[in-house]
Formats: structure tokens, sequence, C-alpha cells
């Protein structure tokens, strides 16, 4: 790239457009981190790729509601994510009244408490 000390952001969510009426499923969504969001991370050629917006956040109609299944897709989109050179910063650390004990996919803090995510 012809630019020095610069990143290119992108915030790359599996929610929006990533329903069931699109035929998503959760073992859809890990496969697609797995694989095709891997490989466009892995593929890219441009200045530096920082991943500036993620969460383990999906479409409210898939279900992620079994641990194991959260965990896959949390190891999934962490091995996508950290092919990015630029790195990457989850959604929030902590939601709006969140202490930690919810579930809540967009709050890092409850995703770690919980071991549903993790750092590499």
């Amino acid at each position: 790239p012809g630019w020095q000390s610069i990143r290119h952001e992108w915030h790359r969510y599996q929610v929006w457009g990533f329903d069931s009426s699109g035929g998503w499923t959760a073992q859809k969504l890990i496969d697609y981190a797995n694989n095709q969001l891997a490989n466009d991370i892995k593929d890219w050629n441009g200045n530096w790729l920082f991943i500036g917006e993620w969460s383990l956040a999906t479409a409210g109609d898939v279900n992620m509601s079994d641990d194991n299944t959260l965990r896959s897709y949390a190891r999934a989109q962490l091995g996508a994510f950290s092919k990015a050179k630029g790195g990457w910063t989850y959604w929030t650390w902590k939601f709006y009244n969140d202490d930690g004990s919810s579930r809540n996919q967009w709050s890092m803090k409850s995703m770690i408490k919980m071991g549903l995510l993790w750092m590499l």
C-alpha cells in the first residue's frame, strides 16, 4: 500500500442479514467464520486491517443458547480475527446495566466471565 501508518477499519458483524430467513443457523455461522470470514481477512491486501468492532451476538432467531455452540462460534471468530494484521477490538467491554453475570453476547465482560470468550 502507498500509505504509511494507516489502518483499514472493518466492522464485521454476523447479525444483520444473517438470520434464519436467509438459511442461517448456528452451525452455518460457525462454518462461515471458520472459512469465508477467515479467508477474507487472510486474503486482505490493502493497508493493515483492523477489526474495529465485533461481538458474539447473532440475529435473534439464530439459536446460540447452548454454551458449547457459542464457544465454537467464539473460537471461529477469534481464529479469523487473529489474522487481521492491525488487530481487533470487541464491541464493548460492559454493556449498560451489565454486572458480568448475564449472557449478553454484546458484553465482552459477561462472555469472559461465563467462559464463553477468552483471549488467544
